[in-house]
């Protein structure tokens, strides 16, 4: 270890006695050392500050300890804005732009993409399965009265089970669309989210819509359900007319989810269905910049025109400026705006760009015009700039700096976290949005401004302050939407504020003791509880000696785990698709030379005959005393492997009340490996748990 170096090692009082003593050397005639003497008094003041630099010298600042954060691989994170989900009820069809505002009370949303928004919605739903309608809901059922759950596929869903979707009217053909699904699928325990490692979905859903000449698939489709195991999105796009038809007895326009292939874990659960659902952010963009590279531009004679697509670029005040050698920009001469009252979209024309590389555009709200330019370089290393701004968002933010080197020329700078790598050339700042402070290198490490600095981009959020409740939202920022209804359906979540240093460093504590490999069997039944997208209700990891009683050719070498998915049953059919997700889920865990083998739990029915002498014979009796039997077994043989000790359920049932004592007790069990000792014990095979069957009860009254 190499040593930590003391630098505050002098006193106060040491500091001052070696001066005397160095005075004494250089200058004798120096003999009044009291405190009133002037010379003395000076000694005292620098005695003071070299010990209270000393003192600072020898602590570790927070710029510091965020380094040492860095170093261990943990970089704080900065302000996020909360997401919410919104309903619009638009009433015609028609589209909105990304980054379009809506409000709640004086808090601004914006839209997370873009919309096409319909004039209707989902009528009703169906579930269909061997020809015959077997359930169906509709759609404002389930908006009003939130207990209404619909299973798509039904209780125990099956290869061919079709879900229709019928509506009143066609959907337009040709056209981006996409249907908000939320969803159940585990019941009392959670669906664990989709991670970083490959996951491969229990089913395959075809989607298709009815034209004339039948059920064709739509194009483009994107199933953000995964197969209706999450909340999300189902994007698609319908190539051609829909035809009116009557299905079930409903007539209208239909779409569908077919079950083509595969088994569910466990029967997913529609909470809501909706069509004109938005993703929206807390957040207000003040300004927003583009590139548009020269695949992107097109030329019509000295002009060069591009198409803008979010709200800002049609209501907001618009810069141009073109790149005319390899990173310098100039302002455009002259821009036009052309709005598309069909699609919302703006064109914008450029003169003068016609052999321009590239073309870089910056909206600008128009109340934050006086805030374009944040400050002036001065050419002086370490520059500060405060920007007064608390909410200010670390990403996306852009400036667009004055070109010291080409006249009228700007260049964009990239923001970095600090300028530890940063050489004397780099264009490189760093945003403190924790103070709202801009700051620049110092020359060698870093570039130093010399001219104007713009905002290019600049995203406020409120971070914790954007986690709403539901209903809160009620209105669109700009007046054209004003009549348009508008609600969010769910909080807000995921609001957070940037993340102090305290945060860093019980994250940096969590990831010293969290094992990058898998070791113990408890680091192994850890991660797979926690494989993604699965529902594991219990994982166990088991000795070579108890998987080589019941596997003859087990590898003595490998690691044994035995899985119970949430409400499994034997021979679903699930076993494949959960081994390769739980493998898929541990390999970035295994340690090199380890081979992995997954087992599925067996279940051994255990089945209870009891004779009791009882004091009375209540008509409900029975089934209290075997509701009684049936909890006390749940609990004590609950896991893999578990004993079924006789005495001890013989003792239970004899300190029951009511019952005076145990005639006789018999517990019997099937499977090959189960033992029974002298004892009367059952042993349960270590991959296998115990399900209890009959309980049969024979009462006699004694007293």
């Amino acid at each position: 270890m190499l040593p930590i170096p003391n630098l505050d090692d002098q006193t106060y009082d040491e500091l001052l006695n070696e001066a005397k003593n160095v005075v004494t050397s250089y200058y004798p005639q120096w003999t009044n050392f009291n405190e009133h003497d002037p010379g003395i008094t000076l000694l005292e003041l620098f005695a003071m500050l070299i010990e209270s630099q000393q003192y600072y010298l020898d602590q570790i600042g927070d710029w510091n300890k965020g380094k040492y954060l860095k170093l261990m691989g943990v970089v704080r994170a900065s302000k996020r804005p909360a997401e919410v989900f919104v309903h619009i009820e638009s009433g015609q069809d028609m589209s909105l732009l990304l980054g379009h505002k809506l409000l709640a009370g004086d808090l601004c949303f914006e839209t997370a993409g873009e919309k096409y928004l319909l004039g209707q919605d989902i009528a009703s739903i169906l579930t269909i399965e061997d020809g015959q309608g077997i359930d169906s809901v509709q759609v404002g059922q389930m908006d009003t009265m939130k207990a209404v759950r619909f299973l798509p596929f039904g209780i125990r869903p099956k290869a061919g089970t079709q879900t229709l979707f019928r509506f009143d009217n066609p959907l337009p053909a040709g056209q981006k669309l996409d249907i908000y699904i939320a969803v159940d699928t585990a019941g009392e325990m959670e669906r664990n989210p989709l991670g970083k490692t490959p996951f491969v979905p229990p089913v395959t859903v075809v989607w298709q819509y009815l034209s004339a000449d039948g059920w064709e698939e739509l194009s483009d489709v994107d199933d953000g359900t995964t197969g209706f195991l999450f909340d999300g999105f189902v994007s698609f796009v319908v190539p051609h007319e829909m035809a009116k038809s009557d299905r079930a007895g409903r007539d209208g326009y239909f779409l569908r989810a077919v079950l083509k292939d595969g088994c569910y874990d466990v029967p997913p659960v529609i909470t809501r269905i909706n069509m004109n659902i938005l993703r929206c952010l807390q957040q207000e963009t003040a300004a927003e910049c583009r590139v548009y590279e020269a695949d992107e531009l097109q030329k019509d004679g000295e002009e060069v025109c591009v198409c803008g697509r979010t709200e800002l670029s049609v209501y907001g005040e618009t810069e141009a400026y073109l790149l005319r050698d390899a990173e310098t920009f100039y302002p455009a001469e002259e821009i036009r705006k052309e709005i598309d009252e069909e699609t919302g979209t703006v064109r914008i024309r450029i003169r003068g760009g016609r052999d321009a590389k590239k073309v870089l555009l910056i909206h600008r709200m128009l109340s934050e015009k006086h805030n374009r330019l944040l400050g002036v370089g001065n050419g002086f290393p370490n520059q500060r700039i405060d920007l007064e701004d608390l909410t200010v968002l670390e990403s996306p933010f852009a400036l667009l700096i004055e070109d010291e080197t080409h006249k009228g020329g700007y260049c964009l700078w990239e923001r970095k976290w600090d300028f530890a790598s940063s050489s004397p050339e780099d264009r490189h700042f760093v945003l403190r949005s924790d103070v709202g402070e801009l700051q620049f290198g110092d020359g060698k490490n870093g570039r130093v401004p010399e001219g104007r600095i713009i905002a290019a981009h600049y995203v406020r959020t409120m971070g914790s302050g954007g986690n709403i409740r539901k209903g809160r939202i009620n209105r669109f920022f700009v007046p054209d939407f004003a009549s348009v209804p508008v609600t969010n359906i769910t909080e807000g979540t995921g609001g957070s504020d940037e993340e102090t240093l305290y945060d860093g460093f019980l994250e940096a504590r969590g990831r010293i003791s969290e094992p990058l490999v898998a070791v113990t069997a408890k680091d192994y039944e850890k991660k797979v509880l926690a494989a993604p997208g699965l529902v594991i209700a219990d994982c166990k990891v088991l000795g070579f000696e108890e998987v080589s009683a019941f596997y003859r050719h087990a590898d003595k070498n490998a690691v044994h785990l035995v899985v119970e998915p949430y409400d499994y049953r034997e021979g679903s059919g699930i076993e494949e698709n959960y081994r390769i997700n739980i493998l898929n889920a541990l390999e970035p865990y295994r340690m090199i030379g380890n081979e992995l083998a997954v087992y599925f739990a067996e279940y051994v029915e255990v089945n209870l005959f009891v004779e009791l002498v009882t004091a009375v014979n209540f008509w409900d009796i029975k089934e209290r005393i075997e509701a009684e039997v049936r909890s006390f077994f749940g609990k004590e043989q609950a896991g893999f492997g578990a004993q079924i000790v006789y005495s001890k359920l013989y003792g239970y049932l004899e300190q029951l009340n009511d019952v005076l004592g145990v005639r006789s007790l018999s517990i019997q069990a099937g499977g090959a490996h189960t033992v029974r000792n002298r004892q009367g014990d059952l042993t349960i095979p270590p991959h296998a748990k115990a399900k209890l069957g009959k309980v049969e009860i024979i009462l006699e009254i004694g007293s």
